[in-house]
């Protein structure tokens, strides 16, 4: 396929506009590594939001929707719904701690939180772990192999044409433009691929003669339940195997298995960075908006599209680039193009200056260089970043010819996380919670995830996803529950010192309560009310929407109404004083002065 003068244009615009914009933040963000990392911790909630859902809106999630669509219907994109259940528990439970703990990277909460010597090498030890391998396969399994195959799909270059030009043209801006220019160009990115990818969707389904024409030649090309939103619940053999085991693990326990159960990553960046607590609560619930919602369903109906348009085609990430060449005329192909190119910048934009961050905060300047000028660490963390996306770009020329390698690069890093969330969540709910307990639960699910995956290719085992995740999360579990009683715990002033600062609600922290002779906050029964609440709106409005999308208009207005309801409640109850923490903090601030 050949591009023309007019999709030339329009690319060579894309890239000139993010090169100036990287240009115009370059002054704002060399001041220091608050601006760098975190804008000065200045930024409103919708931008914050924004920024969410675009680091997460990358260019290999629609190739990887499309692919999960094909394989296993509409109902197959439970495995990455439930992750909602998480991401709406970060807006009521964590994200207000986050912002309120002040910390700059994820890993500084370990000398936050816990004492001694094995809190300094936790940070240091998850800094690298999530900095370097499983930052570096999440950028080049993902997001850099999917922009390499649409560019290699659409424009005919070669595998490692597409990713020198990829990782090129994302290094270029987020060296120059720091946190500000990331922020800024997500808000742009998002815009530009919602539109690109919507557009497409309407084409496909017009190519495939109408939503009646397309909803039957998908049901023809794949079977019954393929437009089901809940997988068909019988099966036959094995009940590891079936589509009720696999929908049951991810609602039951991925979502409180993994690393970010609490948040985590480039959303604890974002919230660090909100001007304060309520604009990072904000933040986080437009997030799960834009990210259930709103940005899914353009790929999932044209993935619905392509099983009627490609029925025999066993590649399901070959897809969605097929329907770019076939479907897009001139303009709007280089248009979809760009789209594919903001998609790939927002994620790696993120990834880049989040890893580094890890790199230069937790590890260089905790460990190998303290007290040097910022201008230093600035220097520094360029170094990490260009480290960072050479090691990337290995990933994806290895990965580039997997079939399906896009859904299983996703479940190795599912796979490698999982059984520490529950950690992470209680840490902050819990004083017993130790050092001890998150190394264990790190180490522990990296090590029994990585001998399953290498059992089944070194020995040949066969452990099906399922299986793996729940040996992984169980096996875990049970190792950090013990290490919290049995290891030593975190010295009583720090958690003294934590409970001061943190404020958490519940009863987990009522020994260190009383020692201070403190009330602990009252909150967590009405912020798990809160939730549930979040969960229905996000959750009316997705499926609403998704039903909107298939002309199934009753469904569609039960659904959309149910998620209003459910989000007006919560606007009601957010309306409300919260007279208890507000006595709670007088009393916790006046202790602190005393001490």
């Amino acid at each position: 396929m050949t591009l023309s003068l007019l999709d030339w244009s329009i690319i060579a615009a894309y890239c000139g506009g993010f090169v100036a914009l990287g240009i115009y933040f370059k002054s704002r963000s060399g001041k220091s590594l608050n601006e760098f990392f975190l804008s000065g911790r200045s930024l409103p909630w919708w931008l914050a939001g924004t920024s969410m859902a675009a680091a997460a809106f990358s260019a290999d999630t629609p190739l990887y929707v499309t692919a999960l669509t094909r394989s296993g219907g509409i109902a197959a994109n439970w495995q990455w719904w439930s992750f909602a259940f998480c991401h709406a528990i970060s807006v009521f439970l964590y994200a207000r701690l986050w912002r309120r703990s002040g910390v700059m990277t994820e890993n500084e909460f370990a000398e936050l939180r816990y004492s001694g010597k094995e809190a300094a090498f936790l940070r240091g030890f998850k800094a690298f772990l999530f900095a370097v391998p499983m930052n570096c396969i999440l950028m080049g399994g993902l997001p850099t192999l999917g922009l390499a195959k649409v560019l290699e799909a659409t424009m005919g270059w070669e595998p490692w044409t597409c990713i020198g030009f990829a990782c090129g043209v994302a290094f270029v801006y987020t060296l120059v433009s720091g946190f500000w220019g990331v922020v800024y160009g997500e808000l742009i990115q998002f815009g530009l691929a919602i539109v690109g990818c919507t557009t497409l969707a309407v084409l496909a389904v017009q190519k495939a003669g109408g939503v009646a024409a397309m909803k039957a030649g998908a049901i023809a090309a794949r079977g019954s339940g393929t437009l089901d939103f809940v997988p068909q619940f019988g099966f036959t053999g094995s009940f590891l195997d079936s589509a009720l085991a696999v929908f049951l693990m991810y609602i039951g326990v991925q979502w409180w298995s993994n690393k970010n159960a609490n948040a985590g990553g480039v959303l604890v960046q974002r919230m660090a960075a909100c001007k304060d607590e309520k604009h990072a609560l904000l933040a986080t619930l437009w997030f799960n908006v834009a990210h259930y919602a709103l940005r899914a369903w353009p790929w999932i109906v044209a993935a619905i599209a392509s099983l009627a348009l490609y029925p025999g085609l066993k590649d399901g990430q070959l897809a969605y680039p097929m329907l770019i060449r076939d479907l897009l005329p001139s303009g709007l192909r280089g248009l979809m193009i760009a789209a594919f190119l903001a998609a790939y910048m927002g994620t790696v934009n993120s990834q880049l200056n989040w890893g580094a961050s890890y790199l230069t905060s937790d590890l260089y300047k905790r460990f190998v260089r303290k007290g040097a000028p910022d201008a230093h660490y600035l220097a520094m963390s360029k170094v990490f970043m260009a480290a960072l996306l050479a090691l990337s770009a290995g990933i994806a020329a290895l990965t580039m010819r997997q079939e399906d390698g896009l859904v299983k690069t996703f479940q190795l890093l599912i796979t490698a996380q999982a059984g520490t969330g529950l950690v992470y969540m209680l840490r902050w709910y819990w004083w017993r919670v130790s050092a001890w307990s998150e190394l264990v639960a790190v180490g522990a699910s990296v090590v029994v995830a990585g001998t399953l995956y290498a059992g089944e290719t070194s020995w040949g085992w066969h452990v099906n996803f399922v299986a793996k995740m729940l040996i992984t999360v169980g096996v875990t579990t049970a190792l950090w529950l013990a290490a919290s009683f049995v290891l030593p715990g975190t010295d009583p002033r720090k958690l003294e010192d934590f409970f001061l600062r943190v404020r958490p609600s519940g009863p987990g922290w009522a020994v260190v309560a009383r020692r201070l002779a403190l009330p602990t906050e009252k909150g967590l029964a009405g912020d798990l009310f809160d939730w549930v609440l979040g969960l229905g709106f996000v959750f009316g409005l997705t499926f609403g929407i998704g039903k909107a999308c298939f002309l199934e208009w009753g469904s569609a207005l039960l659904l959309l109404s149910g998620g209003a309801f459910s989000g007006g409640w919560l606007w009601t109850r957010s309306r409300q004083p919260r007279g208890a923490k507000v006595l709670e903090l007088k009393q916790a601030v006046n202790k602190a002065a005393a001490l």
